[in-house]
């Protein structure tokens, strides 16, 4: 039996099975950057995962796990609750590249909440542009267009219709919205549930503009970096990537670039890559 889970800042998604059965489960987020070893404990507990299907081996790939001590801190969250798995932990890039090139080289991406690149020579990552976290990059995320629509509203840029239809979703005052970025507990999910606005929205000038604005900051300062972005395929997972597919492919091709696989979820197909090894 193995549990295998996708996390990024603002959901963790968890298969546990065999060959023969499997179950799925949904929790928060679980950054370490976020939450600590016991948050992670108590977010796992509260799956209720039955004792017939406890894992042996745990492949949890996530947001904010790229270095040891990063890793630790989910490792040992999990490891309360799973005391005799063997936990493994990498981050959700692995799992982008893995869910998306399969065994053939690509450039896998997270159009998320968060950014991240990579470019996948079919078996490991050969070059990762380094992602600085939701205050100084994710290009084209949903936490940099939730940042850009609160701004947009408060400066009053955003057009008047548009800006009405905005504050009868959010009814956002100053006041709050300072107090959930400077006070509350992962402020990059806040800001970016901001951008399903855009969806709700899509036709409208002003969105189809920083939807394209936002998608050619990310490839000219991400996708550019990487020498053959024009020969390989792009691949993607994430909420952006996956509802704004059609501007996305826009921009691709202004940058002579082709998308390849996109993915809300690669939970599935990280999932299947596991289970032939168990």
């Amino acid at each position: 039996m193995i549990l295998v889970a996708d996390s990024g800042s603002t959901k963790t998604s968890w298969i546990v099975g065999d060959a023969n059965r499997r179950q799925t489960y949904q929790c928060g987020g679980l950054s370490p950057y976020f939450v600590n070893e016991n948050e992670i404990a108590t977010a796992v507990r509260l799956l209720e995962i039955p004792k017939e299907n406890t894992p042996t081996q745990i492949f949890f790939y996530g947001t904010g796990c790229s270095s040891d001590g990063k890793k630790n801190i989910v490792a040992l969250g999990i490891k309360q609750v799973f005391p005799l798995a063997a936990i493994h932990i990498e981050h959700d890039i692995l799992a982008s590249a893995i869910a998306t090139c399969q065994t053939e080289p690509g450039i896998a991406c997270i159009l998320g909440t968060g950014t991240n690149t990579c470019y996948y020579d079919g078996n490991t990552i050969q070059k990762n542009v380094p992602s600085l976290g939701y205050i100084l990059s994710d290009e084209g995320s949903g936490n940099y267009f939730g940042k850009l629509l609160c701004r947009d509203f408060f400066y009053e840029i955003m057009p008047a219709d548009l800006r009405l239809l905005f504050y009868e979703k959010y009814a956002i005052e100053k006041t709050e919205f300072l107090d959930y970025i400077y006070h509350k507990p992962s402020p990059n999910a806040y800001l970016a549930s901001f951008s399903g606005f855009m969806s709700e929205h899509r036709e409208h000038t002003y969105i189809q503009t920083i939807l394209q604005s936002g998608f050619s900051y990310f490839f000219e300062m991400l996708i550019t970096k990487y020498e053959n972005h024009q020969r390989l395929p792009i691949h993607f997972i994430g909420s952006i990537a996956y509802n704004f597919k059609v501007e996305l492919e826009k921009v691709a091709h202004s940058y002579s670039c082709k998308i390849g696989v996109v993915l809300q979820h690669p939970i599935d197909e990280l999932f299947s890559y596991h289970l032939p090894k168990i």
